[in-house]
């Protein structure tokens, strides 16, 4: 994680605390998404 948000602070010029904000920030998204997906393909149970 720290080496992409290495750079990405080398090719866009952020600070190393908001590159890793990012980096974190798309793991995030990467994970609820691919949530979404497996409650959708495998559906949720609902009492």
């Amino acid at each position: 994680m720290k080496a992409i948000a290495a750079n990405i602070t080398k090719e866009q010029g952020k600070t190393l605390p908001d590159a890793e904000g990012d980096v974190t920030r798309g793991l995030q998204v990467n994970s609820i998404s691919y949530f979404t997906f497996l409650c959708l393909f495998f559906g949720v149970e609902r009492e």
